[in-house]
């Protein structure tokens, strides 16, 4: 807590309290005040004194003015915190607008008992706020956001599945098309609170984990420079070896250099 935070405010019986004799005109002055109000009251489980709230709350329109980095970081913490409805509810009165997020009430609900992954937590709240969750990208350049926008597509990908994958090569073929850093299983404890079909699948993960069986493009034992070396054409190199990805999680036991050598050609000629 700054020393401008902390002169300006008390806290007791858990509850957060504006000492200045004109709280409005406080918060005004300098908006990112509103910002560490909501952040600190949000991570220590605070709540906030009415008179305190309403007078945060008509200066969070300033916020606007804020750079993006200032902004995105408060709202990286907020929603990361036990307390995400802060969030919505600077995003409700525009606070967060010039960055993507348009004025809307997000219900956050059950959010709080969501796994700490920005990627899921982001994913769900953009749903809530019903803004395509394809706009991320730009939202998170705004607010210079952690999370990847790879990262969050892939947590949606999951979120639109019809079906969890039913066993390990199922779920290799899945991830063998998601981003490598894909938090599966972190979405899969997220999307087991709507459906109850997912609730094996971060055990099925933690199963797959300790194969050690290949799923993904950095699990071949070949590589892109050894492919070039044996005359394949660079155009072809992302058809072969995603030929070869798809072998090797079929039959595991090929993964090794001199089998996927002689596979490779095979490829060229699909």
């Amino acid at each position: 807590m700054d020393r401008d935070f902390a002169g300006a405010h008390m806290t007791w019986n858990n509850m957060v309290r504006c000492t200045a004799e004109e709280k409005e005109k406080y918060y005004k002055q300098d908006s990112e005040r509103v910002l560490k109000l909501f952040v600190f009251t949000a991570e220590h489980r605070c709540s906030v004194e009415a008179d305190t709230m309403h007078a945060a709350l008509s200066a969070a329109p300033g916020i606007r003015a804020l750079s993006g980095k200032t902004a995105g970081a408060a709202a990286q913490r907020l929603l990361l915190s036990h307390g995400p409805r802060a969030l919505a509810m600077l995003v409700e009165r525009g606070a967060y607008q010039p960055f993507g997020l348009p004025a809307c009430h997000a219900d956050t609900k059950g959010i709080a008992l969501l796994p700490e992954n920005s990627a899921v937590r982001w994913q769900v709240f953009l749903r809530r706020c019903r803004v395509p969750v394809q706009q991320y990208e730009k939202i998170a350049a705004a607010l210079s956001l952690p999370a990847a926008p790879q990262d969050v597509m892939a947590v949606e990908t999951l979120a639109q599945l019809s079906a969890p994958p039913e066993d390990v090569p199922a779920l290799k073929r899945l991830l063998s098309r998601l981003p490598a850093s894909v938090p599966y299983a972190a979405a899969a404890q997220m999307l087991a609170y709507g459906d109850g079909r997912w609730a094996g699948q971060a055990a099925l993960y933690e199963t797959l984990l300790a194969s050690h069986e290949p799923y993904l493009f950095g699990h071949l034992a070949v590589t892109r420079a050894e492919l070039l070396a044996e005359h394949i054409p660079s155009r072809k190199i992302p058809h072969v070896m995603r030929g070869l990805l798809d072998a090797v999680i079929a039959a595991p036991q090929i993964n090794y250099p001199q089998a996927l050598l002689e596979l490779a050609p095979l490829f060229v000629r699909l």
